[in-house]
């Protein structure tokens, strides 16, 4: 048979009158032992705010004890993250990182790449959409870019294809073996 209380444990709050002052608050677990009901005093909430009481009841009840925070909190900002964090798995899943070395290097190609495949732009537009302060989705801050500026896409854009060659023939067979790839 389930606690005379709301929850599971038989935990509650429970508020007894005193004569002389100001009346015991005290968090109580209460159970059947046959037709009697048990309680014993978990703790004396007494000497706390009557705020933090009710949030100890919320809590108790199932809910979630914030302070009223209507009106305090204030959407500054969000950003779309689903359709670049689908594009970014799947350049992962091909094995696009693995086949560029570890530097911001290889997160600026990563991250043009999946710009690219998510709305296709210059590189200078592609710099200012990863850029904390005016980008349109969270993909540099998945990648952890901070700020990117346009001439640091390009210099990024000679490197890789320098030093990646073989690592980008790689990639375009594992391609063409599973995946339909356009281009040479």
């Amino acid at each position: 048979m389930l606690p005379i209380t709301q929850d599971r444990n038989g935990l509650h709050i429970e508020t007894i009158p005193n004569k002389a002052g100001k009346p015991a608050i005290l968090l109580r677990q209460a159970w059947r032992d046959g037709s009697r009901i048990r309680k014993r005093t978990i703790a004396n909430l007494s000497k706390l705010s009557p705020e933090v009481v009710d949030g100890f009841r919320t809590v108790l009840k199932g809910g979630v004890a914030l302070a009223d925070l209507s009106g305090k909190l204030k959407v500054v900002r969000t950003l779309p993250h689903g359709h670049a964090a689908a594009a970014l798995g799947t350049a992962r899943r091909i094995g696009l990182e693995r086949i560029l070395h570890r530097s911001r290097k290889r997160y600026l190609a990563l991250a043009a790449i999946t710009a690219r495949i998510i709305a296709p732009d210059s590189k200078l537009a592609t710099a200012k959409r990863l850029s904390p302060e005016t980008a349109d989705s969270s993909l540099g801050s998945m990648l952890g870019l901070g700020q990117v500026c346009g001439n640091e896409m390009l210099d990024m854009l000679g490197e890789i294809l320098d030093q990646d060659k073989t690592g980008i023939r790689a990639l375009r067979q594992d391609c063409r073996r599973g995946f339909a790839f356009a281009g040479g």
